[in-house]
């Protein structure tokens, strides 16, 4: 085989991955068909098809494993075999959440090595496809709910769309990484055109977090210069108007009660309260707040080693922290949590050396602002691939 057609085929992979990834479509095809497709077998898939680049590219392979990128992920797979097996001794979810983080890993290091047979903006035009696919499915979910899976299934939650990645809050997450990623490929004159059609998908989701997030990435991107001042405008005039649609939200969302339904109407004013009356009142963000408090508490308690993989999934809250630090604190210590730090310390150290490197320097944001509001970093396809691909960029393999 030769090098061309091997970066050829490594492409297709990675970009068919990407589509899952973002899309979860694995997750999907298993509550479209209840069962009778197991994302387990769609990673299964990816990793055969991966393995004659392996077993072509041995001394390519061998110098991979050398990298912080892989080193860094290794450890941290070696942590959730030693939990999953210590786990579940006691309790065979931690078993089961310590070997599928084992396999996240695994799938992460297989994309990452595929993204080393060719160069990385060859899958710009992917992110952009998967950005307005995306944007589509949200809107179609939100006016037509029950559309892509039955009302009742897990994860959905009524009046706030989530398409294929079925909760709302992951799908403005996975929507937010794909318009930084996007911005690869538009050109800066279109860029502004692009934040607003993914601000649609992701004001649909009712994400609080997801909405803070994306504002951000709009400022930085006015301050690194990546929207021109005449779009920085557009966006300010936008940003009134967003201010005065939250204000007025009950009298909105009484005309877009139609698609939303009643529960989804009091789910939604309940969570644009935050926003409309500037408190922290309602039961979502006490909730965060008490969440704090526990992990801390549970840190205290195993402060080197912490808890095990997949603890916080069991203990006696109703949720896990929404806080990947705490995550990591509470479940893997200080010993594991060094290693998730270290990762984002040599992102910072070669994008701060590289001053035009603005994009990704918003990316490195994102993943920073967002590990304040989401557990699910290392559960989430979505959030694994953008590590791969912000690593790729900062040479870290």
């Amino acid at each position: 085989m030769s090098n061309i057609i091997q970066a050829r085929y490594a492409w297709l992979l990675s970009a068919l991955f990407l589509a899952v990834s973002f899309l979860d479509l694995a997750v999907y095809f298993y509550e479209f068909t209840k069962g009778a497709v197991v994302p387990k077998y769609v990673y299964y898939a990816f990793a055969t098809l991966s393995a004659p680049l392996f077993i072509l590219n041995i001394k390519k392979l061998l110098y991979f494993c050398t990298s912080r990128f892989f080193l860094i992920f290794l450890l941290l797979s070696i942590l959730n075999l030693i939990y999953a097996l210590a786990g579940g001794m006691h309790d065979n979810e931690l078993l089961y959440i310590g070997i599928t983080r084992l396999q996240y890993s695994l799938l992460l290091l297989i994309f990452a090595f595929l993204l080393t047979f060719f160069q990385i903006d060859k899958l710009y035009s992917v992110y952009f496809i998967l950005s307005v696919t995306l944007v589509l499915f949200q809107i179609v979910d939100f006016v037509n709910p029950g559309l892509f899976l039955p009302i009742g299934t897990d994860g959905i939650t009524v009046g706030r769309a989530g398409s294929t990645l079925i909760n709302p809050n992951r799908a403005g997450e996975s929507l937010v990484i794909l318009s930084v990623l996007s911005m690869f490929f538009v050109k800066k004159k279109f860029r502004i055109v692009l934040l607003m059609m993914i601000f649609l998908g992701v004001y649909i989701t009712f994400s609080r977090s997801s909405l803070l997030a994306l504002a951000m990435v709009f400022f930085l991107s006015y301050y690194y210069n990546i929207l021109s001042r005449q779009q920085a405008y557009f966006f300010v005039f936008i940003a009134a108007s967003i201010v005065m649609f939250i204000v007025s939200g009950e009298a909105v969302f009484n005309l877009l009660s139609k698609f939303i339904g009643e529960a989804g109407h009091v789910n939604v004013m309940n969570r644009i309260d935050l926003f409309s009356s500037l408190s922290l009142q309602d039961y979502s963000a006490i909730e965060r707040i008490n969440l704090i408090q526990w992990s801390i508490a549970y840190f205290l308690e195993s402060p080197i080693f912490g808890h095990g993989s997949g603890y916080t999934s069991i203990w006696v809250e109703r949720v896990s922290t929404h806080n990947q630090h705490l995550l990591m604190l509470v479940e893997y210590g200080l010993l594991g949590y060094l290693i998730f730090i270290s990762f984002l310390y040599f992102l910072f150290a070669h994008f701060y050396s590289k001053p035009q490197l603005d994009i990704e320097k918003v990316l490195l944001y994102l993943i920073l602002f967002f590990s304040i509001f989401t557990h699910n970093m290392l559960d989430s396809l979505y959030w694994l691939v953008t590590f791969a691909l912000i690593a790729r960029k900062a040479r870290l393999y």
